[in-house]
């Protein structure tokens, strides 16, 4: 499976390029419209990105039978939500160290969904609280 890089931070996607590529081979995406053209890959995409609306983003991506996984500057766990609903395969933390990008890509590939550790404690929490709640 190919992976795709896609942000507009030159920096962070080298970064990542950087990681990744000491496990896997990653191509980077410039241009919006390749972007839509993608079919059976892995791409990795900053949140902030702007590509207009994220839902319609994500289903145009799906339809090309590609797996996705948004990384955010600044990641929380309403953001998580708003994109799981979106029913994106993964969610993380753009500046996360390279053991998680190997955990989120392998994860993905595998067909499970990934969230960052920090996410993930957010999310036992909330859990843990609502069934509190019912008790």
């Amino acid at each position: 499976m190919q992976i795709l890089l896609y942000a507009d931070n030159l920096e962070l996607v080298t970064r990542w390029e950087k990681f990744l590529n000491k496990k896997y081979h990653t191509k980077i995406v410039s241009n919006e419209d390749d972007f839509y053209l993608i079919e059976d890959s892995l791409l990795i995409i900053l949140a902030s990105i702007k590509t207009g609306n994220k839902e319609i983003m994500v289903k145009k991506l799906q339809k090309n039978k590609n797996l996705i996984l948004i990384l955010d500057e600044i990641p929380s766990f309403s953001k998580a939500k708003a994109w799981l609903d979106e029913e994106v395969n993964g969610y993380g933390n753009a500046l996360m160290q390279d053991l998680f990008f190997y955990s989120a890509v392998e994860t993905i590939i595998s067909g499970y969904s990934w969230l960052s550790p920090q996410i993930a404690r957010e999310l036992f929490l909330n859990i843990s609280k609502e069934k509190n709640n019912f008790a």
